[in-house]
Formats: C-alpha cells, structure tokens, sequence
C-alpha cells in the first residue's frame, strides 16, 4: 500500500485540550487532544505549540500564525497529505514532519511579506510538480530536511528568500531549486542529487549563493542566465554532464575553492556577455573545463587546476574574454584554444596535450606559461597579435613555438628545449611580422626554420632602447591626418608629439638619455569634432614610430568599465585594458566615470584601477580619455594620480561654418550629391545661425543636415516625372531645412 493511503492507528477524542490563561500553552491532536490539525491550529496563540499523535492526516492546513507543530515523542511518524498545499503565511516552525502531495500540488507553500516560517528535520515528499513554493516575498528556512521529489523541488518568486541549511534533496526530473523574480536563495551544507538540473537562476537581481553544498549525478549543476547571479563556495559538482553554464548580458557566476567532475562533458562555461570568476577551484574528467564563447563574454580563473581533460580544456572562441592565473593544466586534446577571441594569461602550466596553445585571429598575452609534453606543435601561434614573454615549450614531439603566416607580434625571452623537431618555426610565407628578442633554443631535433621573414632586432620601446620606426608610414599617417577638415591646433599638437618622439629615438640611438614623457593624452571638446578619427590615427602613428606593438584602437565608454555589483568594475576596467594591449584604450565620454552627484557610484573604482594600470603597464597601451572640455576638469579632479598621467589636453575646436560646409560637399560627394551654389550660400548662413555651445553638432551636424536637404531634394522631385539625372544629384537652396537645429 502506498505511503499516502496509510490510516491513522489512533482513535481521536472529542474534547479538545483546555486553553490556559496565561502564557504560550501546548496543545495536542489526537490521543485526548484535538481530533483534527486545523482545529488545533484554529484554537492556538501565537508562540503556542501544537503536539500531534503518530499517524496519516488527510487535511488542509493554512498556518497563519506562529506557532510549532511536532510529533508527540514516542507516538510514530507524523504524515500530512492533502489536496491543497501546506501554507504558511507567517513565523511558523514544522519540526519532525513528513509532508506530503501525490497529485500536481505543491508540498509547502510559503507566501507573503510577512511569512518567516522554519521547517526542521521535516521530510517532503512530492510526486509531480513543484515542491515548495515560496513566493511574494516570504522567506523560508528548513534545516536538516529531506525533499524526495519527481519534477521541481524548490521554486522562488516575487522576491521571496530561502536559507536552506543541511538539507537533502534528490530525484528532480527538471530542476532541484529555481530562483527567479529578484528572489535569494541560501543553501550550506545541501546536497542535490539526481536531478536533471541541480540549480537555476534567472532574471535580474536573482541570486543563489551555495556553501559546502555538492550538486551531484544530473545533466546540468547550476545554471544562471537573464542577469541572475550565483555565487558557490567550498562546493563540489560531481558526476555532472555540465556543471556550470552562465549566459545572458548581466549574468555573473563566482567560484571559490570548488570542484567539478563533469564526466566528460563541459565544465564552466560563459557564454553571450556573461561573467564567471574562479579562485582555487580543481576540475576534472572534462571535456571542455573552461569555456567563454560568444561577444562580451568573459571569464577570470585564478590558482585553477585542470586534469584529466580529453578535449579542449580552455577554450575561448568569438569575441570572448579570458583571464588566466596561476593554472595547472593536464590532458590529452588541446591545452588552450583560442579563436577569434582574446586571453591574458600568467603563470600557466600546460602538460601532455596534443596542442599545447592554439591562437587564430586572436588577441594573445602569455607570461610565464610552459607547454610541456605535447603531442603535437607546441604553440600554434597562427593569425592575429600575439604577446609573448618568459614562455617556454619543453619536451614536445614536433616544433616548440610554430608561427603562421598571419600571426604577428612579440617574443620576448620564450625558449624552446628538447622538443623532436625546431624550437622556433616558421611555417607558411610571411604576412605578419613577429618580433622575436632573446630566444633560447637547446636540445632540439632540427635547426630553427624561421625563414626570410623579418625578425625585429628589438621588440621594445623603453627608454634608452633604440627601436624602428617605418618614416614612410609616419608620412603617410600624417598626411591623412592634414586631409582633415579644419583642427589647425590638433593637428599642430600631434606634430609637436611625434617631433619629441622622433627626437627621443635619435637620442637614444646615440647613447644620451631620453626625458620621461607620457604618451597618454585628453581630447576635450564638444561631440563631432573628430576626436575618434584623430584618436585611429595617433594610434597607428604611435604604432609606425616603433612605440606600439599594433595600433589598433580600443573604444570604450562607462557601461564597458563600470559593473553593477562590488568587485565587477575592476575586471571589467582590466579586460578592456587587455583587449587595448599594443594599441591606443579610447575612453569616450570619460568625465562620466567621474559623476557630480557619486554617492556610491562605481565609476571611481574604474579610474582607480585605470591608474594603476597606466603605470604598471605603460609601455603597453596609450589612453585616450575624450569628452567635453568642462566636464574632462571634474574627471582629472577625480583621482590625483591622473593629472600626472596624461601629459597634455587636446583641445577640439568647434568647425567653423565654412568647414561645416566642406563637410557637407564631402558627405555629398560620398553619396553621388553636388551642392548648387545657391545651397552653399544658404547653408553658410544656415550654419552661422546655429548656437554654438556646449553639445553643438559640429561634423554630425552637417551630416545630419545633408541627411535633411536629400529628404526635402526627394520630396520636391518625386512628382517631376522627367527629372534629370543632374535634377536628381543636384541640391539647391531649396532643399534646405527652415530652420537650423
């Protein structure tokens, strides 16, 4: 007979216990007591305690007040079935309890800003659907209970909180605990088992937090997505087809001290703008240990240990961000694949893999990292930049290090010893340029094939060091930078740069000493003057000169380098700042890190962290902070070591309205327009009727303006059945705008 159709052995009497006067009583059901649950509920005070004889109940209970319910000691289990489930609307404790709903109800519902109840070494029972429900901002607390579930064991909404405390919870055909609706859930000492799903938080402010806890023998550990957040410590996800998936913009996963078993498939994975952190957590038995795919993706791993890993143990692919510190991995596939995406990595082992780093259209920073064992070549270094320093491939059967024909970058100090073919090789025609400084290379089976591809003497740009710098580029560069309209003073100010720059090479080529000067600049000035244009090409001059590795340009705003959440806004500030490596970080709008009203506001954290890393790492990347020239003053003001920092402002005059209609002819040129002469009188008293202030259009302006005049060109001819092909690219005054804006 099943558990649910068990009848009660105890004959009930009908004079229910009498009510003391004063004071919290002790009521009783059954056995000389009250003959039913709710009676008993219905005739208690709060802080009362009801005792119920050992037996089935088949009854609805609605505990709206706070008072205990126990078995009477001595007397049997104490079992609750009912066709509606149990609620509780306030600060109720169950103690010792079985509850039970074997149709599509919950167990337990907890409901209501005012509900606090406690359920201790109860055991629930569910047979289809959801188990606990707690909802509308209640909050739950079970200790040392049992859930034995079928569907879903724990559901959370509307803000609800739940603090589960050595609990047990086993056989979820979906999901063991579900957090949604800016709902908390709290769980230490917990283990879920053989559920389909062991955890899943979504929406934003949803949080789970699991303290030595395990998630074990289920297809999916935990899973955050739409802006939840999890954090997991000291917890141990074992024998798990994946044990932790992040996805979704605002979506943040933390792990501290944690181990996974994911039986062969992926172990963490971040995907689609999401964030995981690691700090000492093992891996083991994957197939993919670390996995950041998807634009905005990102993942920090600090003191992490990889082993027994059959396929790509980290592997970051599609715009994808990945932090490496600290790491131990070993396996049999691949060691550390990126794609498309971009790795900062530091103090790395990588053993036994057939390759042992793989980087393609990448960008790649590697200090301290060993590929050891590999079946295969040991760094595949095939396109993208590549930033190499202190890395080393030992004991390899093929080539140590092997550069493709579109890998391009630097080698600083890497040594390659004991592998079965060259340490360094070159493999495919040359496109990319690699600069390789101080190589090692002992104890290989073959010479070094580099080939005919330039090989920099010196990959370097600090102070003393002579360096090469391409003049014709320089030229080149420059003269692009006079075909911009107007920016007389820019243009001055870049020039002045790059003659300090070039003579600080001549000086340093003759052995005399190099004054300091910092690259670092601020453009100020009002939206529409060119500031990211300039910014490209300072970038790429820099790079020409010999004191940039790439010049590539970087552009980021607040939203890129301020996080939601404490912790968040220093990584997010340093995985810009890595993408930014060997080129120019352009912060647009940057007076907005540093707010009027702060208040708790993180935008100090991001400059804070900016700061430092303009020093720690100052031959590496150029900052360009950009913005209105007023509101830049409060941002240099924001923290002191700023001012120091960036070693002169750029000021961006507004374009004049004969150069907002050169502008103009440029965008009408591009797009197969000429301007009568008639709408280039009108457009010059169009423009000098426009107030000049702070937030005037400038270069957006005229094109916003030209974008208006094809507008009413197209109006005015689209009923001229026979217009002319020069009718049709030929603007007049009477395309003009009424008024200017």
């Amino acid at each position: 007979m099943a558990w649910w159709n068990r009848n009660r052995s105890d004959e009930q009497a009908a004079t229910p216990t009498p009510v003391p006067e004063d004071g919290p009583q002790l009521l009783r059901v059954g056995d000389g007591g009250h003959p039913t649950i709710g009676e008993a509920i219905a005739a208690a005070r709060i802080d009362d305690t009801i005792e119920i004889t050992g037996g089935t109940y088949r009854e609805r209970i609605i505990l709206d007040k706070a008072v205990e319910l126990r078995p009477v000691d001595g007397t049997g289990e104490v079992t609750i079935i009912a066709d509606h489930p149990v609620t509780l609307t306030a600060g109720a404790t169950l103690r010792a309890l079985t509850l039970a709903a074997p149709t599509e109800i919950s167990s337990v519902r907890a409901t209501g800003a005012g509900a606090a109840p406690l359920l201790v070494g109860c055991r629930i029972l569910q047979s289809i659907g959801n188990t606990i429900e707690v909802q509308a901002q209640a909050g739950l607390t079970l200790r040392e209970c049992v859930l034995e579930i079928s569907d879903f064991g724990f559901m959370l909404t509307g803000g609800a909180t739940l603090v589960a405390e050595d609990c047990e919870l086993t056989g979820a055909q979906w999901i063991g605990v579900v957090v949604k609706e800016a709902s908390t859930a709290t769980l230490t000492g917990c283990r879920l088992s053989r559920c389909k799903t062991g955890a899943r938080v979504s929406e934003p402010d949803s949080t789970l937090t699991m303290t030595n806890c395990v998630v074990s023998e289920g297809s999916e550990g935990v899973v955050v997505t739409s802006g939840g957040r999890v954090k997991l410590q000291d917890t141990g996800l074992r024998d798990i087809d994946e044990a932790l998936l992040a996805h979704d913009r605002g979506t943040r996963a933390s792990m501290t001290g944690c181990s996974v078993d994911a039986r062969g498939g992926d172990g963490i994975k971040a995907v689609t703008h999401a964030t995981v952190e690691m700090t000492d957590c093992t891996v083991t038995g994957t197939s993919t240990a670390l996995r950041v795919e998807s634009i905005g993706a990102s993942m920090t791993a600090d003191r992490i240990q990889v082993t027994n890993n059959t396929g790509t143990a980290v592997d970051v692919t599609m715009n994808a961000t990945m932090v490496l510190r600290n790491a131990t991995i070993e396996g049999s596939g691949e060691g550390v694949r990126v794609y498309k995406g971009s790795i900062d990595a530091e103090d790395v082992t990588i053993d036994g893999f057939r390759h042992g780093v793989s980087l393609e259209g990448t960008d790649g920073r590697f200090r301290r990292t060993r590929v050891t064992r590999a079946g295969d070549v040991g760094w595949s270094l095939m396109s993208g930049r590549v930033d190499l320093a202190d890395c080393a491939a030992e004991d390899g059967r093929d080539a140590g290090f092997g550069l493709y024909r579109q890998v391009e970058g630097t080698l600083a100090r890497c040594s390659a010893r004991r592998n079965k073919q060259e340490g360094f090789a070159r493999f495919g025609e040359a496109e990319g340029e690699v600069a390789i400084t101080d190589r090692i290379s002992t104890d290989n089976g073959q010479p070094d094939s580099l080939g005919d591809e330039p090989i920099a003497a010196s990959s370097g740009s600090a102070a003393g060091e002579v360096v090469r710098s391409d003049a014709e580029a320089v030229a080149k560069l420059l003269a692009e930078l006079d075909a911009l309209i107007g920016l007389a003073e820019v243009k001055e100010q870049v020039r002045s740069l790059v003659d300090l720059i070039r003579v600080g090479q001549r000086r340093a080529a003759a052995g005399l000493k190099v004054p300091p000067m910092s690259r670092h600049l601020i453009f100020s000035g009002n939206p529409g003057t060119g500031k990211t244009t300039v910014a490209r090409l300072y970038s790429q001059i820099l790079a020409a000169l010999g004191l940039l590795k790439t010049g590539h340009l970087v552009e980021v705003s607040r939203v890129d380098l301020v996080g939601q959440y404490i912790g968040f806004t220093a990584k997010l500030t340093q995985q810009a700042f890595v993408r930014a490596v060997g080129g120019v970080l352009f912060i647009d709008e940057a007076y907005a890190l540093a707010p009027v009203e702060a208040g708790r506001d993180f935008g100090r954290e991001a400059i804070d962290t900016l700061v430092k890393l303009m020093e720690d790492r100052r031959d590496e990347v150029v900052v360009i902070a950009a913005g209105y020239t007023g509101e830049m003053a409060r941002f240099i003001a924001a923290n002191p070591g700023l001012e120091s920092r960036f070693g002169r402002t750029i000021e961006f005059d507004d374009y004049t309205s004969a150069e907002l209609i050169s502008i103009t002819e440029i965008q009408a040129a591009a797009n197969d327009y000429v301007l009568a002469d008639s709408a280039r009188e009108a457009l010059l008293a169009h423009y000098a009727a426009v107030e000049r202030g702070p937030g005037f259009g400038n270069g957006r302006l005229a094109r916003l303006t030209f974008e208006a005049m094809v507008g009413e060109q197209a109006g005015r001819l689209a009923d001229v059945a026979d217009a002319t092909a020069e009718q049709l690219r030929t603007l007049t005054a009477d395309d003009l705008p009424d008024a200017p804006r």
